[in-house]
């Protein structure tokens, strides 16, 4: 099944978002970050929900808090990570409200950040030191065992995102490289509540930077872990920035995924503010390419 982001389209309202998708004969939706708080959404969206037959999917920065942060479970700022785990409750609840089976977030970070500026797409780093990755990791994990185990009560799945080496700091993200990965997948092996969020744009900029084979990477992954891929993120780039562009008939995502079984797998387009009509055309370019 594939969904589109809701912040393909650029908009203040999650709700404007989501018509001006579904105008097109777009039903299945993403909710993600980029609009702003005007109290709760969940009635408007049940509504639209029911009225158009959409399919909703959450994610990460959703949906957007009365003052704005940036959502990190690894944050050594204690104040912070509560915030990040309340705030993924709260997405939780929302998920169990509109139906949705799972709820997918972002790794952490191991440095501070601000949310973005005005008309700007890129958090600022607070540059107070960067926390060790070991430490780093540990109270990511910390943090989505507590969320899980709050997820585990409500029946939905949790998943973790693999994010990618951000320019002026390209250490600072966490899950960006294959052991990182990995060491996540095996030590929650046995919960069947906790997976993967696979995102391919970031996966090529990782590659990019670190060096490693991508394709061996996701043979590796889909030999011991395929269960554990509980969604696939597309977005185009340059390999070295996360920019949310076009995708092409020959991209390098589409054609990795003709190789893996996508029954059940959602699969997400995620571009960033672009025209209706390139957005219909990356839709349906994609559902021809994989026949899903």
């Amino acid at each position: 099944m594939i969904f589109i982001t809701s912040s393909s389209i650029k908009s203040d309202s999650i709700l404007e978002s989501v018509n001006e998708l579904a105008s097109l004969g777009i039903s299945n939706i993403e909710l993600s970050g980029g609009t702003r708080y005007n109290g709760s959404p969940i009635k408007g969206l049940k509504k639209l929900e029911n009225d158009l037959s959409l399919n909703f999917l959450i994610h990460n920065y959703f949906p957007p808090p009365e003052k704005d942060f940036v959502l990190n479970i690894a944050s050594h700022d204690e104040s912070d990570r509560e915030a990040s785990i309340t705030f993924a409750q709260n997405s939780i609840e929302l998920a169990v409200q509109l139906n949705i089976s799972f709820y997918a977030m972002h790794a952490g970070y191991l440095i501070n950040m601000k949310p973005p500026k005005p008309k700007d797409d890129h958090f600022v780093i607070v540059q107070s030191g960067m926390m060790g990755r070991e430490e780093g990791e540990k109270r990511m994990f910390d943090s989505f065992e507590q969320i899980n185990g709050f997820a585990r009560e409500k029946n939905v799945r949790v998943a973790l995102e693999n994010l990618f080496p951000i320019e002026s700091f390209p250490e600072c993200s966490l899950l960006i490289k294959p052991d990182d990965i990995f060491k996540f997948l095996d030590r929650f092996e046995d919960d069947e509540n906790i997976g993967l969020l696979l995102d391919l744009g970031h996966l090529v900029i990782s590659s990019n930077y670190f060096g490693f084979n991508k394709e061996r990477f996701l043979e590796k992954l889909y030999q011991s872990y395929d269960n554990k891929v509980f969604a696939i993120h597309l977005s185009g780039n340059d390999g070295k920035k996360d920019l949310h562009c076009q995708l092409n008939k020959d991209s390098w995502q589409l054609k990795v995924l003709k190789d893996i079984n996508l029954n059940g797998i959602p699969v997400t387009l995620e571009l960033r503010n672009l025209s209706k009509d390139i957005i219909l055309d990356q839709y349906n370019l994609v559902e021809n390419e994989l026949g899903i």
